[in-house]
């Protein structure tokens, strides 16, 4: 089906028509990810609640809040989500209730905010041992975000019956891989290395070619795990693999991947080509869905990369009020985060020059 726009949708009156434009939008979600598109996302919504339709105003004010989540606004996609769960639970919709509740923790999981992830994983918990008509792919989707809290709570144990029942409701083979690769996880915190290795090997067994991304995630895995042996070469041979599993539009992935190869770069003693290679990828950040904590993230990588070269510190300041001019995110916390690295590269140049 075509992805729907304000167009689509001006004339629709009746109510089986909405019902169907909403359910649509709700699977596609991810595809509305530029600015305007949110504002077709206000006018579905506007037509519910003209129509007086309960139910797909509180699944609108969801697809609201997941546009939200997928642009990194956090606080936003809370409120959108609270006011959807604030609607079904009136309703009764205990199905749905539980779906919106596993999402609204994983919204805070993304925030760390670990104490709140978990009251309302407990929540939608509840509510999935009393229904019969949630799907399997969304109790796979709770069981899975649920062990991956557990594993960063450093809860290994029932992190690990978490992952292992999640196991149970993969209806995809993509889907036990990633959790296989969860497993090595858990086992990599515990440091029990080749436990790791094994599980992630495991996942790209599972997995073959299936989803590119996903192996790719493997592969940063596996060099995490060779970096920390101490054994680079092979760490950065899955680098490589990593960053050729994923398209070039996917740059979260590789601001995500780009933290690793940093510190295997600089643990061989290579500073320059890095910078070099970050800064090339600065000028492709165009996205309005990126992940912008993730750039935030990298550049305070470069910041510790270049602090005691000046060079390289008015380069990246450079860079950064390009990205600070240019900016049309309309995030807050993003702006902030750039100003404040701009703060921290000039007490950086004022210290080299003292």
């Amino acid at each position: 089906m075509l992805k729907l726009t304000i167009d689509n949708i001006k004339t629709m009156s009746e109510h089986q028509q909405i019902s169907d434009s909403v359910e649509q939008v709700a699977e596609e979600i991810k595809e509305y990810n530029k600015e305007k598109d949110l504002g077709f996302l206000k006018e579905l919504k506007d037509i519910c609640i003209q129509e007086n339709m309960t139910v797909e105003i509180g699944k609108m004010y969801r697809n609201i809040s997941m546009y939200h989540f997928y642009a990194n606004d956090l606080s936003k996609a809370v409120i959108s989500m609270q006011l959807a769960v604030d609607l079904l639970r009136r309703e009764n919709c205990d199905s749905l209730l539980a779906v919106y509740y596993s999402e609204l923790g994983l919204i805070y999981f993304y925030n760390r905010e670990y104490l709140y992830t978990k009251t309302y994983y407990d929540e939608a918990e509840e509510l999935i041992s009393k229904s019969t008509d949630i799907s399997k792919h969304n109790i796979f989707l709770h069981y899975y975000r649920y062990g991956l809290l557990l594993s960063n709570m450093h809860k290994y144990e029932l992190a690990g019956e978490k992952l292992e029942k999640a196991s149970t409701f993969s209806d995809d083979e993509k889907y036990t891989a990633l959790v296989t690769m969860n497993l090595g996880i858990v086992y990599k915190r515990q440091k029990d290395f080749k436990a790791a290795l094994k599980y992630y090997s495991k996942a790209l067994y599972i997995l073959g070619d299936r989803d590119m991304s996903i192996k790719s995630a493997i592969c940063n895995n596996i060099a995490e795990v060779y970096k920390i042996l101490g054994q680079y070469k092979k760490a950065l041979v899955y680098m490589d693999k990593a960053f050729k599993c994923i398209t070039d539009d996917d740059l979260s992935l590789h601001f995500i991947y780009f933290n690793t190869f940093t510190e295997i770069k600089l643990l061989m003693g290579d500073r320059e080509s890095v910078l070099d290679e970050f800064l090339a990828l600065l000028t492709r950040v165009e996205d309005y869905h990126i992940n912008k904590e993730f750039i935030i993230e990298g550049i305070s990588d470069m910041i510790e990369v270049g602090c005691e070269h000046s060079n390289m510190l008015k380069r990246l300041e450079a860079a950064i009020e390009e990205l600070i001019e240019f900016n049309t995110y309309d995030n807050e916390d993003y702006v902030k985060g750039l100003k404040g690295c701009i703060r921290d590269i000039r007490q950086c140049l004022k210290e080299l020059a003292n």
